[in-house]
C-alpha cells in the first residue's frame, strides 16, 4: 500500500514506495512506501505545501470533507511540509519541525493519537518532534525518530507492530531497544527495515513468504533476513517484498500472482528467499504496488512490470509484462510511487505524470479514463515529490 536514510555519509531525498530512510544516507521511496536517495547526486529535498486527490473515504485527502477530487487539491495551506506517506484510507505526513501529523481513516489507530475512527483534516500525532522518517502499511504505521529508534501503531493481528504480541496499539510504541535503524518500510500486514550496517529486519504477516526468511510462518518480532548486510534498500508491498543492494542489484520474494518477481513467471508462492530480478547491476529505486512494480535505473529510464489491465505499466497496452520492461525512452525520470493499479512519476524538470486505472481520478488529470501512457498532471512545474500505496486509491504530492 513505499518514502529513507542511510546514515552518515549520503544527503537525504524524498521518495515517496514504498521505502523511507534515515537522514545522513538516501530512499523508496519506499512501497515504497514512502522516502529514497539519489546518491551523492540530488540536493536536499526542500520543504512545501501537500496537495492530494482521488478517493477520499474515511477523509484520506486531508480536506475536511468526503468528496473525491480528480485533480490535486492542497491541504490546508502550511508550505513546511517535508514527507507524505498513504495507506489504504489514510495519510501520515511529516513537518521540517519533526512533528508528525495525520488524517483519514482510524479505525484500527492507525494515525497514532487515540482519536476518532474517522479525522478528516491533518491533526498532530502526540507532541514529539523528533520523527525523522514515516511509513504507512495497509491499517499499521512505522516511524523512525532522529535518534535511530523504531516505533509502530495500528493493527498488529499479524504481529506487524514488532511487538512480541499481537495486540494493537492506537499510539506510537517503541520496538525493541536498538537505535541503529536507518530506513522503514510498511507493507500491508507486515514490515520491514534497514539498519545501519547493512542488514535487512522484517516481521508480520508472511502467507506468501514476504519475509524472505525461508518460511511461511509470521513473526511478532523482527528477525534479520539472510546474513548479508550489503543492502540498501527495501520495499514491502501487499503480499511480496523488493529490496536494493549496493552493488546496484535487485532482488524480490513472496508473492508472485502477478508478475511481481520480475523472473518471466508467475507463480503464486513465488519464492520465500531473496531471487534476484534479472541480472542488472544499475537499479537506482523501486516503488511496490499493489499489482505491479515501477523502476528507475541509473540513467534515468523508467521500467515496470506485473498486472496491467489498467495500464499502470505504461507501456500503451493492457498486456501484463512478467519481466522488467522498459517504457518510453525519456531519462530523466525522478521518482516513481506504484498504488493499487495506478502509477504516479516524477521528472528531474519537476513535471508529474499519472497513469493506470482512474476510476476516482487518482492521476489526478480530471479525466474518468484508465490511462495507458503517462499523462502529466496540471502543467504545475515545481512538484518535489509524489506518492501513493499499494491499496492506495488516491493519490498525493509536494510541491512549492
Amino acid at each position: 500500500m513505499k518514502t529513507t536514510y542511510l546514515k552518515t555519509v549520503i544527503i537525504y531525498v524524498l521518495l515517496i514506495t514504498s521505502c523511507d530512510k534515515k537522514e545522513d544516507v538516501e530512499p523508496s521511496p519506499q512501497l515504497d512506501s514512502s522516502y529514497e536517495n539519489k546518491e551523492d547526486v540530488e540536493p536536499s529535498p526542500k520543504v512545501g505545501s501537500i496537495w492530494t486527490w482521488g478517493t477520499n473515504k474515511h477523509g484520506g485527502l486531508g480536506n475536511g470533507t468526503t468528496q473525491n477530487p480528480r485533480v490535486p487539491i492542497q491541504v490546508g495551506s502550511e508550505n513546511d511540509w517535508k514527507q507524505i506517506s498513504l495507506g489504504a484510507w489514510f495519510t501520515m505526513a511529516l513537518k521540517n519541525d519533526g512533528t508528525l501529523w495525520a488524517w483519514g481513516d482510524n479505525g484500527e489507530g492507525q494515525l497514532g493519537n487515540e482519536g476518532n475512527p474517522m479525522i478528516p483534516e491533518p491533526v498532530r500525532v502526540g507532541s514529539d518532534s523528533d520523527w525523522e522518517v514515516v511509513s504507512s502499511g495497509f491499517f499499521h504505521t512505522l516511524a523512525l525518530k532522529t535518534d535511530g529508534t523504531l516505533w509502530a501503531w495500528g493493527k498488529n493481528t499479524s504481529g506487524q507492530l514488532g511487538q512480541g504480541t499481537n495486540t494493537s496499539s492506537n499510539i506510537p510504541v517503541k520496538i525493541g531497544t536498538d537505535n541503529n535503524w536507518v530506513e522503514i518500510s510498511a507493507g500491508a500486514h507486515y514490515s520491514f527495515a534497514l539498519k545501519a550496517d547493512g542488514s535487512i529486519w522484517g516481521w508480520g504477516d508472511n502467507d506468501n513468504g514476504q519475509l524472505g526468511d525461508g518460511t511461511f510462518d509470521s513473526k511478532n518480532e523482527p528477525i534479520q533476513i539472510g546474513s548479508q548486510k550489503n543492502w540498501q534498500h527495501i520495499y514491502a508491498g501487499a503480499s511480496n517484498t523488493l529490496a536494493l543492494r549496493r552493488d546496484g542489484t535487485l532482488w524480490a520474494w513472496g508473492n508472485n500472482t502477478y508478475g511481481h518477481l520480475g523472473d518471466g513467471t508467475s507463480i503464486p508462492m513465488g519464492s520465500s528467499t531473496p531471487k534476484q530480478v534479472g541480472s542488472d547491476k544499475d537499479w537506482l529505486k523501486v516503488s511496490n504496488g499493489e499489482l505491479h512494480v515501477l523502476g528507475i535505473k541509473r540513467d534515468g529510464s523508467l521500467w515496470a512490470w506485473g498486472w496491467n489491465n489498467e495500464g499502470a505499466l505504461g507501456d500503451g497496452s493492457f498486456t501484463r509484462k512478467l519481466i522488467p520492461t522498459l517504457i518510453g525512452a525519456d531519462k530523466d525520470w525522478k521518482d516513481v510511487s506504484a498504488g493499487y493499479s495506478h502509477s504516479l512519476g516524477l521528472k528531474e524538470n519537476g513535471l508529474a505524470f499519472g497513469w493506470g486505472w482512474n476510476n476516482h481520478g487518482q492521476i489526478g488529470n480530471d479525466l474518468i479514463d484508465k490511462q495507458r501512457t503517462p499523462l502529466q498532471i496540471q502543467s504545475e512545474t515545481k512538484w518535489r515529490a509524489i506518492n501513493t500505496g499499494p491499496g492506495s486509491l488516491f493519490s498525493s504530492g509536494i510541491r512549492e
